[in-house]
């Protein structure tokens, strides 16, 4: 079966300053694979998990609580690497 493969390339954007927090990339909602985008199920005498006490009832999916759908939320955020360079030990903040 067909899959849906979302890639992303991570580069530093250009207009990046310095109390910059990072950036957030969302992706388009997919069908939940959990429900099969239903949002949930329809509980009766018939299913496996019946309990007579409580009788007929809906069932919310616990991943998309009941949407049928989900969507990925991905922050990027940037940190320095390595040692702070001579020339700029010293200086004070501008």
């Amino acid at each position: 079966m067909s899959e849906l493969k979302i890639c992303i390339e991570i580069a530093q954007p250009d207009g990046m300053r310095g109390n910059d927090k990072g950036e957030v990339i969302k992706c388009p909602p997919q069908r939940c694979i959990v429900c099969n985008g239903a949002g949930g199920w329809h509980i009766d005498s018939r299913s496996f998990s019946y309990d007579p006490d409580v009788g007929e009832h809906y069932q919310t999916c616990r991943v998309c609580k009941g949407s049928g759908s989900v969507a990925a939320q991905i922050l990027i955020g940037w940190q320095t690497i390595g040692e702070i360079k001579k020339q700029y030990l010293n200086t004070e903040k501008q």
